[in-house]
């Protein structure tokens, strides 16, 4: 008989731990707080540093905060200097080094974008204090104005380049076509830059106006670069695509990994259309693509793994696992491993409020113990939901981070009214087991799929206990059975939930679906 891995909750129900925490709030105010990065020192996991975009004295200065507790609390913002007056700050990205160091890069630029650049700044003390920021790319290196999405990767293998950091950036939004996608790095811990390289020569971003490149450095410090393509002289197509060099980004061989719907990546409305690419650093050719697409009708977030560095991938596959063209809205994701090769995904949810793109939200994720083999269920990292900042597209990014344990979170809503800063964390041992266990395969069938206010489980061996929880870990209801009959489940709200089922030998897991 066929066997299939089966990948259990961990309920751990007696444990206080187990429970979902509430949401902390990073810096609460009354002003409005937007796009944000979080990384995690490899040495502590108690130490967390977040940076954002925050509204100061009517401009929008960088603010950065860190924690020594884990998440429960955080100090007051430390505000980037503007390097002129008058000046205004964006897209913040920040990453640790293997030593405990933190970097933070950003753009400070006059509104008219007349001048400006990309800076970077170092901490050696935790986030407490920082360095003098270092011009990176200036935004009048190249007409199209190279300055937008800065983010950043650390060559952290036992290779040549050991320590690089590389920084990627792309064309100004609003610069008229054709875009760019463009590569810096640094030698010296930041304090100089190389010269910018444009890395989409190739395959060229084409026709789209908005395509950021995402890069991430393998295990044997090869670099990859994620980035959208609708280049018509090699695919008539929009293309999710990356590029890898293995000499450090002086050349480069590109590989596609899946056609995309046009308008997720042409349209940038309330829905937030991202992409993110994964480096598994405990396996050099694992890599691991997230994105937003209109596959199946709405949007979702769609994920595609290789195993051979990038040269071939599998067939797109959804990740969110509510109901396929729901109306609800699946966005802003990104993803990141743990150092031991744990991957981990947030994205925003609407699953639990209402259809389109206007519902509240949720932060929603996934962590896989595989590569990307096999996948927890989704589970909902915030404890609440928060509606969207009125009447603005934009605010584009949230912030992910794991250690060997636990997945952190940080990103932002309205739901006091002005757009606030959250965090929260997960263990791993509260979304799933590690998946070892066989069994057979199960006979047990749930109807109707999904089920409202009843249901009835077939071919399930009698006497048997069912029990129902939430993504969390938190049992909703048990019930004991010693006949098949209706279950009443008319008190639990709408969403996706666990099932245990115990009989005389064995514990069979399933998904119940309640509409």
């Amino acid at each position: 008989m066929k066997k299939v891995f089966v990948s259990l909750l961990c309920f751990m129900l007696m444990h206080p731990a187990a429970h979902a925490q509430s949401d902390i709030p990073v810096n609460a105010n009354n002003t409005w707080n937007g796009e944000n990065t979080l990384a995690v020192n490899p040495l502590d996991s108690n130490n967390l540093v977040v940076a954002w975009m925050k509204v100061n004295l009517l401009t929008v200065s960088i603010a950065v905060s860190h924690s020594d507790d884990g998440g429960q609390t955080w100090s007051s913002p430390l505000l980037m200097p503007h390097v002129q007056s008058g000046n205004t700050a964006a897209d913040p990205t920040i990453i640790a080094d293997d030593e405990g160091a933190f970097y933070l890069a950003y753009i400070d630029y006059n509104p008219q974008l007349t001048g400006g650049a990309v800076y970077v700044t170092k901490s050696t003390d935790g986030g407490e204090t920082w360095s003098d920021p270092v011009e990176v790319i200036n935004v009048n290196a190249s007409p199209d104005l190279p300055v937008d999405r800065p983010w950043i990767a650390i060559d952290q293998s036992n290779g040549i380049h050991h320590g690089r950091i590389y920084m990627v950036t792309k064309s100004y939004f609003a610069s008229p076509p054709p875009h760019a996608v463009w590569l810096i790095y640094s030698d010296d811990d930041g304090a100089t830059w190389s010269t910018p390289v444009q890395v989409d020569s190739e395959w060229k971003v084409g026709l789209l106006l908005n395509s950021m490149g995402v890069p991430a450095v393998a295990a044997d410090g090869a670099l990859y670069i994620n980035y959208a393509s609708w280049d018509l002289s090699k695919s008539f197509y929009p293309r999710n695509v990356i590029t890898r060099s293995t000499d450090g980004g002086l050349t480069f061989s590109n590989y596609a990994i899946a056609n995309v719907v046009a308008n997720s990546l042409e349209n940038d409305t309330i829905a937030q259309f991202s992409w993110c690419l994964s480096a598994n650093p405990a396996d050099a050719g694992n890599l691991i693509a997230i994105w937003t697409d209109k596959i199946s009708g709405d949007i979702d977030i769609y994920y595609s793994i290789s195993n051979d560095a990038g040269i071939t991938w599998n067939t797109a596959q959804r990740l969110n696992d509510d109901p396929v063209d729901n109306g609800i809205y699946q966005d802003m994701c990104w993803s990141g491993f743990s150092k031991s090769g744990v991957y981990g995904a947030l994205w925003r949810d609407r699953r639990d409020v209402d259809t389109g793109q206007w519902a509240a939200y949720k932060v929603y994720g996934v962590i896989s113990e595989d590569g990307g083999s096999t996948f927890s269920p989704n589970f909902s990292l915030a404890s609440d939901s928060g509606n969207l900042f009125p009447g603005t597209a934009g605010n584009d990014f949230l912030g992910v981070a794991l250690y060997d344990a636990t997945i952190y979170g940080t990103w932002t809503d309205s739901r006091t009214g002005s757009n606030q800063l959250y965090f929260n964390r997960r263990d791993f041992s509260q979304i799933i087991s590690v998946p070892d266990l066989m069994q057979e395969e199960s006979s047990m069938h749930i109807y109707p799929q999904p089920a409202h206010d009843y249901f009835l489980l077939s071919g399930v061996p009698l006497p048997a206990i069912i029990q129902i929880a939430d993504l969390s870990g938190r049992e909703m209801m048990s019930v004991r059975k010693t006949r098949i009959t209706l279950t009443d489940i008319s008190q639990l709200n709408p969403g996706i939930y666990l099932m245990r089922v115990y009989t005389h030998n064995q514990v069979t897991s399933l998904k119940l679906v309640v509409e």
